[in-house]
C-alpha cells in the first residue's frame, strides 16, 4: 500500500478559549507529485491549515505524517526547519538587498558547490537563467515571484505550500503564471498544496480540489467532479452561479416545471420529502417560443463567446442559460426553457 506523501488526522485549532476553532477535525492525504488547491470563503481555515502543516502553529489535537512519520501530535512536535516543507506566501519577503542568487541559495544547507548547483539548475527550471546578479527591484512581479518560487524548490523539499501567492498580480500575468508553476511543479516532481481565493485558479492548477468551510474540509476530489458533483448544497452555491428548481418524483421519473427526467439521471442527496434540483446555466437550454412560453428573458450578459441569460418561469423563479454568442435573445423575449445536461444531475433535500 502507497503511502501518502502528507497525512492529516483530526487537525484541529482553536485560537481563543469560547470561539469556533479555525480548523475543526480536519482530514486529509497528499499522495506523490499531485497539486492540491484548497478553495473556501475568507476565515474558513485554509490559511491557517498550511500554517499548521508547517509548524508555524501547533494544533489542539490531532495528528500530521510526512512520508509515513509523525511530525506533529500531542507529544511530538518537529520545529518547522526541520520539517523539510517549503512554503511560498503571499507576501514574498525577498531580501532587497541580495540579488536573485543570493535570494534563492539563502540558508541553502550544503557545499558552496552543490549550492551553486542547485542554485543554477532551479534558476533554469524557473526561467531566471541570466537574471542571477539582478536585484529584486529590478524584477517585474513575476520574475519576482519566480525568485520566491525557485528558493523555496531549491532546498527540494517533499510537499510545497503555497498561500496565494499570486493575488497581487494582475489578471493577465496571473494566468501566465499559474500556468508557469503547475509546469514547474510537475517538472520538479513536488508534491504540493496551493491555497486559493479564485475558483478558476483553484480549477486550473489542481490534480484534486478541497472546498473548505469552517475548518473543516467540505468536499475534495477531481475539479470537474466537485463542480458537476457537489456533496452538499453549500459546495454547489459555493461554486455558482447556481440555480435549483422543485422536483417531484412520479413513478421512474423525476418532474420540475420545465420538463421531467428519468431518475437515473439524478442523484438523491440525503434523505427527504422534497428536493431541489441543482442547475447550472449550461444544463440549461432556451430558445424563442413558437408556441406556450416556460419563461421570459429578464437580463442577458455578454461573457465574450457566451452569453449567459436570466429567465424568469412562470412560476417567478429565475434560471440561468448559456448559449453561442451568435443567439441572441433581447430582454422580454418569451422562451422556452429546457433542462438538457449530458450528465446526471444532483437534487438536495428542499430547505
Amino acid at each position: 500500500m502507497t503511502v501518502p506523501v502528507l497525512e492529516l488526522s483530526s487537525l484541529t485549532k482553536r485560537y481563543k478559549p469560547g470561539e469556533p476553532p479555525a480548523v475543526h477535525d480536519f482530514n486529509f492525504q497528499l499522495n506523490d507529485s499531485e497539486i492540491v488547491t484548497l478553495l473556501g470563503p475568507s476565515g474558513c481555515g485554509k490559511t491557517t491549515v498550511l500554517r499548521l502543516i508547517s509548524g508555524l502553529e501547533r494544533p489542539d489535537r490531532g495528528e500530521i505524517k510526512l512520508q509515513g512519520k509523525i511530525i506533529s501530535d500531542q507529544v511530538d512536535f518537529i520545529i518547522p526547519e526541520q520539517r523539510d516543507i517549503g512554503l511560498v506566501f503571499q507576501d514574498l519577503a525577498l531580501f532587497p538587498h541580495l540579488t536573485v542568487r543570493e535570494n534563492v541559495c539563502f540558508g541553502l544547507d550544503c557545499s558552496r558547490a552543490e549550492a551553486s548547483s542547485r542554485v543554477e539548475s532551479v534558476l533554469e527550471l524557473v526561467g531566471l537563467e541570466g537574471r542571477e546578479s539582478c536585484y529584486p527591484e529590478q524584477l517585474s512581479g513575476g520574475q519576482r515571484q519566480r525568485v520566491a518560487l525557485a528558493r523555496s524548490l531549491v532546498t527540494r523539499p517533499r510537499v510545497l505550500l503555497l498561500d496565494e501567492p499570486l493575488s497581487n498580480l494582475e489578471e493577465e500575468l496571473r494566468q501566465k503564471m499559474r500556468s508557469d508553476i503547475r509546469k514547474i511543479l510537475k517538472e520538479s516532481d513536488t508534491p504540493a498544496i496551493f491555497v486559493t481565493h479564485d475558483q478558476e485558479e483553484a480549477l486550473y492548477l489542481g490534480d484534486r480540489m478541497g472546498i473548505m468551510r469552517s475548518g473543516r474540509l467540505e468536499q475534495i476530489g477531481a475539479p470537474e467532479e466537485v463542480v458537476i458533483k457537489p456533496e452538499t448544497r453549500f459546495v454547489a452555491e459555493f461554486l455558482g452561479p447556481t440555480d435549483f428548481v422543485p422536483v417531484t418524483l412520479e413513478g421512474k421519473a423525476a418532474r420540475t416545471e420545465i420538463g421531467k427526467l428519468p431518475l437515473q439521471m439524478i442523484d438523491f442527496k440525503g434523505e427527504a420529502e422534497e428536493y431541489d434540483l441543482m442547475l447550472r446555466a449550461d444544463d440549461v437550454l432556451i430558445r424563442e417560443a413558437e408556441g406556450k412560453a416556460d419563461g421570459v428573458v429578464e437580463e442577458d450578459e455578454f461573457l465574450g463567446g457566451l452569453f449567459r441569460y436570466r429567465v424568469r418561469l412562470s412560476s417567478g423563479r429565475r434560471v440561468h442559460s448559456l448559449l453561442h454568442h451568435s443567439r441572441l435573445l433581447p430582454g422580454g423575449t418569451p422562451v422556452e426553457v429546457k433542462i438538457d445536461p449530458g450528465h446526471e444531475l444532483v437534487a438536495f433535500p428542499r430547505r
